[in-house]
């Protein structure tokens, strides 16, 4: 589970506006309000207790500072002084327990139960109709914790990339969402929207755009919706991480010497790039920090920095021992 995957609070906690007010605890933050730009706010949470997903333990008294959309460090014990002394919106959780984001692998999101019971409504439901109950689906979901789900199918090509775009767009509440499109059957087979005996609109072929015959036609079928919902920047993006998988490089943690105060206290600052949102565990981090600086003769920082963005994730920071 990523660490850069934000917590169901978290999440929501950073759709509220970037813009600067007087720091204050509060229990209550107005997170719904759209439009807004994803991934933008910046607050500090207070929470109570923090699972991270790297320990079987939960860390008590955690402020997890977010900014620009971010989680921007761990502060474990802090009090709420630490949290005023952020000087950015705070929201108080310290009576709550915190985790990271829940993935939902199996979603329809732009489908209610009851439809299965009759689905001509497919065919007269106006798409805007289809869009409304889409993005209550998407709310609740995010709402119950989710920040990230795969939506695996609809009966309607573009149902599912339009509730997405508009998450994206900051025009809907939702969790981010990876889109399957129609599904890939035979006439007549599960997932095609076939009805004995009914009349289907003269536009039918939104309700059948992955339906195939033969092995050539699913091909022909998955390449034109893999160009329907995809674009090639998130495609080159997938094909980057996956080839990433198997380079060396970015399964070694990537730190350096980035200065050296030569001139003054002769303090060392090393930095770690974090690749793929997965720090280093801390107490193992601490150890190694305290280590140098016994060696070194003097204060040693490790600071962890995002590898796409640049922002500062966590710092260690030692002095040699006597």
């Amino acid at each position: 589970m990523m660490f850069r995957t934000c917590s169901s609070l978290l999440v929501c906690a950073t759709l509220t506006a970037c813009a600067y007010t007087p720091p204050t605890l509060t229990n209550r933050l107005d997170i719904r309000q759209v439009p807004y730009t994803p991934d933008s706010g910046t607050v500090a949470i207070r929470c109570g207790k923090l699972l991270d997903g790297y320990t079987d333990t939960a860390q008590d008294n955690v402020l997890v500072v977010i900014r620009d959309g971010r989680i921007q460090k761990l502060m474990p014990g802090a009090s709420r002084g630490d949290a005023t002394r952020t000087h950015v919106p705070v929201l108080d959780l310290s009576g709550y327990t915190c985790l990271p984001g829940l993935i939902d692998m199996h979603t329809h999101l732009t489908d209610r139960p009851e439809d299965t019971a009759d689905l001509t409504v497919y065919f007269s439901r106006p798409a805007e109709e289809t869009l409304r109950l889409s993005k209550e689906n998407a709310a609740a979901t995010l709402l119950a914790g989710f920040t990230s789900v795969r939506n695996v199918g609809t009966y309607v090509l573009g149902e599912d990339t339009a509730l997405r775009d508009q998450i994206n767009a900051g025009k809907a509440l939702g969790p981010r969402m990876q889109a399957s499109g129609p599904y890939l059957t035979i006439p007549h087979g599960g997932g095609d929207l076939y009805i004995p005996d009914f009349k289907e609109p003269a536009d039918n072929e939104r309700f059948h755009a992955g339906v195939a015959r033969d092995p050539e036609g699913f091909r022909e079928r998955a390449e034109f919706l893999v160009d329907a919902i995809h674009n090639d920047r998130g495609y080159a993006k997938i094909r980057k991480a996956l080839a990433n998988q198997f380079d060396p490089g970015t399964r070694e943690p990537d730190i350096q010497v980035t200065d050296v105060n030569f001139a003054g206290d002769r303090s060392l600052v090393l930095t770690h790039t974090v690749r793929n949102a997965i720090p280093l565990v801390e107490a193992d981090a601490r150890a190694v920090v305290q280590h140098i600086s016994d060696l070194w003769g003097h204060r040693v920082e490790l600071v962890g920095t995002d590898s796409e963005g640049g922002a500062r994730l966590y710092a260690y920071d030692a002095t040699p021992r006597s």
